[in-house]
């Protein structure tokens, strides 16, 4: 099934355009390489140059306050749901991801957001894979409305990093035993699925393995923070440049 992946570009200081594009169409490569049809919307704010991927992607610029940037995203993700036709189900993604596997046919399972999980007490629903599917538009409005209200009512401190997880914390509270698990829940009329973090959300913890090994059983994998994300670049030249 094809689907619309959904970023946040939004760069912080000048010299960090240039490589966040260059991430951009790297991140949308490995999504074609692996699901047909799939398309790219790229959220920014109204300053940011994204001159150059116009020819591979839709841009959705949002008021945007540098200083809460992720309090931002999510406000940019719910305006964007809000006016959204649902032709194809939604993958919002950071923009520091591989798709390494097909994650199409997820989407034809019974649920209004996938979301992963990882062995992390404090916040283990990370915000960086955020899956919405296109049965059930209104539930899917309201997932992402409820995330808004609950950041801005409680973690708006929090604006400028990790108030979003927090956040989705709240809307769907999970267990020690659940992290890192397949599940079906149901939350306020919203149907959840919560999907492993270690296959769909995979951040390696031993960074030479992040360049060296393909991973061919993960389905997502994450290049978060700046020790990873100086690999990503050689990762997608070692592992997807050549044929499969």
């Amino acid at each position: 099934m094809s689907y619309r992946i959904v970023t946040f570009c939004a760069a912080d200081r000048p010299e960090a355009v240039d490589e966040m594009r260059a991430m951009l169409a790297l991140m949308f490569a490995s999504a074609q390489r692996h699901d047909a049809g799939v398309s790219l919307t790229v959220l920014s704010d109204r300053e940011t140059d994204l001159s150059g991927i116009e020819a591979y992607a839709t841009i959705s610029r949002h008021q945007v306050e540098r200083s809460d940037l992720m309090l931002a995203r999510t406000q940019a993700q719910n305006e964007f749901v809000g006016s959204y036709d649902f032709a194809q189900p939604l993958a919002f993604l950071d923009i520091d991801i591989f798709i390494n596997r097909s994650i199409g046919p997820l989407f034809g399972r019974p649920f209004d957001i996938a979301l992963t999980s990882r062995r992390k007490a404090e916040m283990p629903i990370n915000g960086g894979v955020v899956l919405a599917n296109n049965r059930n538009p209104p539930a899917v409005r309201s997932f992402f409305a409820r995330l808004v209200d609950t950041y801005l009512q409680r973690y708006r401190a929090q604006s400028g990093w990790w108030g979003d997880q927090r956040a989705l914390n709240d809307l769907v509270p999970l267990t020690q035993g659940q992290f890192d698990r397949e599940l079906q829940l149901e939350r306020d009329a919203i149907r959840y699925l919560m999907l492993p973090g270690s296959r769909y959300n995979f951040s390696p913890h031993v960074l030479w393995a992040t360049v060296a090994l393909p991973r061919p059983t993960k389905y997502i994998l994450h290049f978060k923070g700046p020790a990873r994300k100086k690999h990503f670049t050689r990762f997608f030249e070692l592992h997807y440049r050549t044929p499969r």
